[in-house]
């Protein structure tokens, strides 16, 4: 019990390096039709989207990080895996209806690539917390 040890501390590095490679990947792969759609404001509003997304599950991952650290188990519980869960979508509707009703991002094609990079960065918080479970 207790803070972890060194192989948590590399899982986690491999968890927010897998972050920013899935989200560079979605603004190399949306990049040129963003553009299309929309201009420069477009391509703004898809980096921003993946800055949220990204935010999110980092944001989302601490439930998980600091149960361990707080004395928990080594191994993620079904609860921590909710709470993470419920953190992420939580703070990405929020900094998402944030940035829309401010005006920081063309709102129509922020909310799709927010969208779309919620969906592809569960795949790494999936893998985050099944590691964490030893599976």
């Amino acid at each position: 019990m207790g803070k972890g040890d060194a192989g948590d501390g590399r899982r986690y590095a491999r968890f927010l390096v897998l972050l920013v490679v899935c989200a560079a990947g979605l603004v190399l792969v949306g990049w040129i039709p963003t553009r299309r759609l929309g201009g420069d404001a477009a391509v703004r509003a898809l980096v921003i989207a993946c800055l949220v997304s990204v935010t999110g599950s980092v944001v989302g991952s601490l439930p998980l990080v600091l149960g361990q650290w707080l004395g928990g188990s080594a191994r993620a519980t079904p609860v921590g895996v909710m709470a993470s869960l419920a953190v992420r979508f939580t703070w990405v509707v929020v900094w998402a209806a944030a940035v829309a009703l401010a005006g920081w991002a063309e709102p129509r094609l922020f909310l799709i690539w927010v969208g779309i990079s919620y969906l592809v960065l569960l795949v790494p918080d999936v893998k985050y917390a099944l590691a964490r479970q030893g599976n």
